[in-house]
């Protein structure tokens, strides 16, 4: 399904998403924010069709403060990328390949983890979902233990 190597999608998509977080959260939180890749695309448990995971970890005292983060980061992605509109087909996205349908940025603020849900990036990112949690440093630091599993033991991956 993508084109080039998984890893490299990976990348672009970590890199667009800081370069928006950046914008979003630099004024306010100066050089105090952490945007980490974490999850199945990381830990060699994933599939190739999996989603890309990432946490944004900035200094909140309070469940209200990280889903004001969320809303504005759902906000700034919907804003960084031309709307092709509901009724797009993947024609369209053709057409467009910098665009996203805005209706497919979903800002989850009332989860016990708040996220931003972005269902389909643009056609240049091949499509891939992205999901972008507030302050889950606990899943960054399981992905580490499972791809450290995982490199001693090959066969965990095939679970």
């Amino acid at each position: 399904r993508y084109a080039g190597t998984e890893k490299q999608l990976i990348r672009r998509t970590y890199d667009e998403m800081r370069a928006i977080v950046q914008r979003t959260f630099e004024k306010e939180y100066p050089g105090k924010f952490k945007l980490h890749v974490f999850g199945s695309c990381v830990n060699g448990f994933g599939l190739r069709d999996a989603d890309v995971d990432l946490c944004l970890q900035i200094p909140t005292d309070t469940q209200e403060e990280a889903a004001e983060a969320v809303e504005s980061l759902a906000e700034a992605v919907r804003s960084a990328y031309p709307d092709i509109g509901d009724d797009a087909s993947m024609d369209d996205m053709n057409v467009n390949p910098n665009g996203i349908k805005h209706s497919d940025v979903l800002a989850l603020t009332h989860a016990r983890v708040p996220i931003v849900k972005v269902q389909r990036l643009p056609r240049r990112l091949q499509g891939i979902a992205c999901d972008i949690c507030v302050n889950n440093t606990l899943a960054v630091v399981n992905t580490q233990l499972l791809k450290d599993y995982a490199s001693i033991d090959q066969r965990l991956t095939l679970l």
